[in-house]
């Protein structure tokens, strides 16, 4: 899940996360909202890529498989460069899209890797990491945890899906992360 944030990310792609548990009528207004060109998409949400083309995540690899394997050019990009919007919650009013460039989230990550690096030498006996990211990678400090600040550490991320413990636990533990 994770990988799939890094690589839209790195290939110039704008990405506008959505929760899973968007209506399908909300992902429909946010895709115009934004012109979005490609929709990745659960099954749930076909029906928001009427228009437009859209991957289905189930059969993702199936579908990309049909295409040229040669790869393309990567675009330049900068700190100003558009990396995402992520949509507010709503809570009060109608969720308004916030633009994050390269730059944004480099200011987040630099301070950590530095602040980070001294201390590597100690975390090594706690070798492999394993971050268990529960937030959904719709909210800025999901990827934070699940998808930059592993790397850092060269660490792996379990993404659940749900927030039921008696499902958690027994995932978690089958992935050896140790809370």
């Amino acid at each position: 899940m994770g990988y799939r944030v890094l690589r839209v990310h790195s290939r110039g792609a704008v990405a506008v996360p959505l929760d899973q548990g968007a209506t399908p009528g909300f992902a429909a207004r946010i895709a115009q909202q934004v012109d979005a060109r490609l929709l990745v998409v659960g099954r749930e949400h076909v029906v928001c890529g009427e228009g437009r083309v859209a991957l289905v995540l189930d059969s993702l690899r199936e579908d990309v498989a049909q295409h040229s394997p040669e790869l393309y050019p990567s675009p330049i990009l900068d700190r100003n460069s558009l990396a995402q919007i992520i949509f507010t919650s709503g809570t009060t009013a109608e969720p308004k899209g916030v633009v994050i460039s390269h730059g944004n989230i480099l200011a987040n990550l630099e301070p950590l890797e530095a602040a980070i690096q001294p201390y590597l030498k100690w975390e090594r006996p706690f070798h492999p990491l394993r971050f268990l990211d529960l937030v959904p990678l719709s909210h800025v400090f999901g990827q934070f945890l699940g998808v930059w600040v592993p790397p850092l550490l060269g660490a792996t991320v379990l993404f659940q899906d749900t927030l039921n413990p008696t499902e958690i636990i027994p995932r978690s533990n089958a992935s050896a992360c140790r809370y």
